[in-house]
């Protein structure tokens, strides 16, 4: 989110944006999402970027895998389905959504799951990862005590005291 904001992108900020404004760029999406939840906010913020942590449940769910492919898909237009049963409703006005859906934004997603491995053994997730740029940032137990190491040490006082925990006055 630093780096988008230092790129002059506006965040989506619930009770300031109405969903599909003009004034944000992108919507970060955390926690548990069904794949019903996920068409629903397609819908709601067309043309923006999704900003996807640690959302593992969108990574887990077959239909919302599904979807993935199709938005991302670089030999279509972006369009979806929603095929099986009713289609789901918007959430504020209660009525159906329209079952066909051309995704014209961009995604990215961030999490700790070992994506890696998880791709071999799901082809779904795997094709989703074949769609665009991806970048494997795991670190060794070494290289995280390394990086803290960095981020906590303060050459003023030649110690790892450079971090700080609300409500506590020192490390």
């Amino acid at each position: 989110t630093q780096e988008l904001q230092k790129a002059g992108k506006k965040p989506y900020i619930d009770g300031i944006h109405e969903p599909g404004d003009e004034d944000y760029d992108y919507i970060k999406i955390t926690g548990r999402v069904t794949a019903t939840s996920f068409y629903q906010m397609l819908h709601q913020h067309p043309g923006k970027m999704l900003l996807i942590d640690d959302c593992n449940s969108l990574l887990e769910d077959k239909n919302s895998l599904d979807m993935l492919k199709g938005m991302l898909d670089t030999s279509g237009d972006g369009t979806i389905s929603w095929g099986s049963g009713n289609p789901p409703k918007h959430p504020d006005t209660g009525e159906k959504l329209p079952q066909r859906l051309t995704f014209t934004g961009r995604v990215m997603f961030a999490t700790n799951l070992p994506i890696k491995e998880l791709s071999e053994k799901n082809k779904d997730l795997g094709a989703v990862l074949t769609r665009g740029p991806s970048m494997d940032l795991t670190m060794s137990p070494k290289q995280t005590i390394q990086r803290i190491k960095s981020i906590a040490w303060n050459p003023k006082t030649n110690k790892l005291d450079n971090l700080k925990f609300p409500g506590s006055e020192s490390y």
